[in-house]
């Protein structure tokens, strides 16, 4: 017969045997985090060589991903490029197999908000990333037909100081057919531009408080911009 004292030393031993098995499943299930995800966005061959060389230099050029999400760029293409957005720069993405560098960024997203990006060594290539953002505050896509076709954008109140991860302009990303005519229109309390990445394909020039400019755009493609004024406000168009 087993004392009494060895009996409890055994069940001790036995809840003690449980609790440790359910505190490491635990911990496993929170070190696996499999809400997260890694998503690849491709930079595609020959998005170097000149605006329009490819049909989608950043592919896709949207996401929308959850807060702890990781996007990874992975460059395809013979050119260097680059990534670079308020909260974010990957320097130089060499090209596959460079004993200069890694073809490959990744950035982890921990914070909501409208991402635009930009490539500073190719300024006609952007995108864009929304983390946890309202469908309202996603993207206007204009409709098709014969009609004349008219688009707005709005620079709202307090977007130069306070939204510090956008959105800049609303919608962040406008999508529209060729021949549509976008109008920025400034609600804010200070002057802003919307001017292409490249600094030259398009430039609504400075647009005081409470007035508006108008510009059609006919090539196709994502035209990334930004505020001249307040460079880390970005929106982008997408013309098909």
């Amino acid at each position: 017969m087993y004392s009494d004292s060895l009996k409890q030393s055994i069940a001790a031993l036995i809840i003690l045997f449980f609790v440790l098995a359910i505190v490491s499943r635990y911990q496993i299930a929170y070190s696996q985090s499999p809400s997260q995800k890694i998503l690849t966005i491709n930079i595609s061959a020959g998005s170097g060589s000149k605006a329009g060389s490819v049909s989608m230099p950043f592919s896709p050029n949207i996401l929308f991903i959850h807060r702890g999400d990781t996007v990874m760029w992975n460059n395809q293409d013979i050119a260097n490029h680059s990534v670079v957005a308020l909260g974010f720069n990957s320097g130089t993405i060499w090209p596959q197999g460079s004993s200069h560098g890694s073809s490959i960024y990744n950035h982890t997203f921990d914070k909501q908000g409208t991402f635009i990006y930009v490539d500073r060594l190719h300024p006609y290539m952007g995108g864009v990333i929304y983390v946890d953002v309202p469908v309202s505050q996603r993207e206007l896509v204009s409709t098709t037909g014969n009609s004349f076709i008219k688009v707005g954008v709005e620079m709202p109140q307090n977007a130069a100081y306070e939204n510090n991860y956008g959105p800049f302009f609303i919608p962040a990303n406008t999508q529209i057919t060729s021949g549509t005519v976008v109008t920025w229109t400034n609600k804010d309390y200070v002057a802003h531009t919307a001017t292409s990445g490249d600094g030259f394909s398009f430039d609504t020039k400075t647009i005081l408080p409470d007035q508006s400019v108008s510009l059609t755009f006919k090539n196709k493609g994502t035209f990334p911009y930004f505020c001249k004024i307040h460079p880390w406000m970005m929106g982008s168009v997408t013309v098909s």
